[in-house]
């Protein structure tokens, strides 16, 4: 048994591939590497992510996956328990549904200028749209105005920034020279390979974000973002601006890539199944007389919008291989099998596009959403259908931040 098959998927970004031909020939766990298992079982998700047994410590975050930022200091993402218990409470509140509630206008006058920018794009019915671009555009400008109160102007001028396009290439050369835990001594090689881009994107990272962090801070603000809710923590439990700066590296790629990521693959699905699209279209249109009218309030009362939405994130998760876990050194009970500590594994999430594990709204003859059991939405099924509650880390893990109103609303 080798590291080297996984690995070289890893490198060559083809490892969701090799998973899903892996569980479909060998079943719901597959060991990957020595070390590390795979797990394709929806029982996995409460075992892996939820809260362990009276006395028992709960399943981490894998050390060597989640480091520090730049600073040398931890994140709320690679945060020890007391630390991250601390950050918790505090961007708890900035993320709360009264807090974005606040932030609606910001929502809405993006959503405006995306819809504005497209209607442009239509009168042009040669030129072609990158839809994936126009989603990035909107969502890292509606966090950079979250977080640094500016916006970074992409969608107004339909164009990156040299910032953005490197928090790209350091998505991409991250995964690669991470697998170099296995062999630490294939560093100096890896970087040669590499043009150490990863570090050097890295720094490039944090120094950006940082110098808005100051500028934010330096101009103070009355409106209800980020930072004005962060800084009423009481004195001794805040955050320290070291702390901010780690934070804000995390945010600019965690609240916009993702999200982006997802509206690309709801509109793909919804165009290749044009039933679908229109049964949206005709819901989202009947439910206001005019554009005034639509609030995120409105909107979270749209069944068939919320299906739409919950099914294009388990067919097209934004990140499908799972997030690296270890064991603790007592071991831990997972799907009924005892895994000894110090095993790193993970929990594969396309297994919710399986169609031999749970329902498709937009693959199968009847369109229910697994998120929401309704009769008007689904009458029958052929499948088995997970509950939303075993499909959601969000919700289940102890250290999930409450992202999920910011979510929908972007």
């Amino acid at each position: 048994m080798t590291q080297i098959p996984m690995v070289s998927h890893i490198w060559r970004g083809t490892y969701a591939d090799m998973l899903c031909r892996l569980h479909s020939q060998y079943g719901p766990v597959v060991r990957v590497s020595p070390h590390e298992l795979s797990f394709n079982d929806p029982r996995a998700w409460k075992d892996i992510h939820g809260h362990q047994k009276a006395g028992k410590p709960n399943i981490t975050k894998h050390p060597d996956w989640f480091v520090p930022a730049i600073n040398d200091v931890h994140t709320i993402i690679s945060a020890n328990d007391a630390d991250h218990a601390r950050m918790r409470r505090i961007f708890s509140h900035a993320f709360s549904d009264k807090a974005l509630r606040l932030q609606e206008p910001l929502f809405a006058k993006y959503a405006e200028l995306l819809v504005a920018k497209l209607k442009d794009l239509a009168q042009q019915p040669t030129h072609k749209v990158d839809l994936v671009s126009m989603y990035n555009y909107t969502t890292f400008d509606i966090m950079s105005d979250l977080t640094f109160g500016e916006p970074l102007h992409l969608l107004s001028n339909a164009a990156y920034i040299p910032w953005v396009q490197n928090i790209f290439q350091s998505i991409r050369s991250g995964s690669k020279i991470g697998i170099i835990r296995y062999w630490p001594g294939l560093m100096g090689l890896a970087k040669k390979l590499t043009g150490n881009t990863f570090q050097r994107n890295r720094v490039i990272h944090f120094d950006y974000s940082a110098r808005r962090v100051d500028r934010r801070l330096a101009r103070g603000s009355q409106e209800p973002d980020i930072w004005n809710l962060v800084l009423q923590a009481p004195e001794g439990r805040g955050l320290s601006v070291e702390e901010m700066y780690a934070n804000t590296t995390v945010f600019m790629i965690a609240g916009t890539e993702t999200t982006a990521t997802l509206l690309s693959g709801v509109t793909w699905y919804l165009l290749r199944h044009p039933d679908v699209l229109t049964k949206l279209v005709a819901e989202i249109r009947g439910g206001f007389v005019s554009d005034a009218e639509i609030s995120m309030e409105k909107l979270q009362r749209l069944r068939y919008f919320r299906v739409c939405l919950e099914e294009g994130l388990r067919m097209y998760p934004p990140v499908p291989i799972g997030l690296p876990c270890l064991v603790p050194a007592s071991g831990a009970e997972i799907c009924g099998r005892w895994v000894p500590g110090g095993v790193s594994f993970s929990l594969f999430s396309l297994l919710q596009s399986d169609c031999s594990v749970v329902c498709m709204c937009m693959e199968c003859c009847a369109d229910k959403g697994f998120a929401i059991t309704d009769n008007s939405i689904l009458p029958t099924t052929r499948h088995v259908s997970i509950p939303h509650k075993l499909c959601s880390t969000n919700i289940l893990h102890p250290r999930a931040l409450a992202r999920r109103g910011l979510a929908f609303r972007k």
